[in-house]
């Protein structure tokens, strides 16, 4: 049996391992969008919960002809994350 010289094992082990590093690497770029996503997901549905509230609290103030504490304005109302979503 021909004994490997050291010269010869090296291209072969590169050639061996290149794919795997590139297949690991895209699937840890893969992950991390995945992640960032589901973050910006689970925000803009958290952002609907509360549009969903202050709108069921304003109806109730409303049925009881009282003024609203709440009017769904500012940083919490979101109408483009509801359209996006839904």
């Amino acid at each position: 049996m021909a004994s490997l010289q050291l010269n010869e094992l090296v291209p072969m082990l590169q050639v061996a391992v290149g794919p795997v590093i590139l297949i690991s690497g895209a699937g840890l770029v893969l992950l991390s969008l995945t992640n960032r996503f589901a973050r910006a997901v689970d925000r803009t549905r958290e952002l609907i919960r509360q549009m969903r509230y202050r709108t069921n609290l304003n109806s109730a103030y409303t049925i009881a002809g009282q003024d609203a504490p709440l009017t769904g304005t500012g940083e919490d109302a979101c109408p483009t994350a509801y359209v996006l979503l839904f």
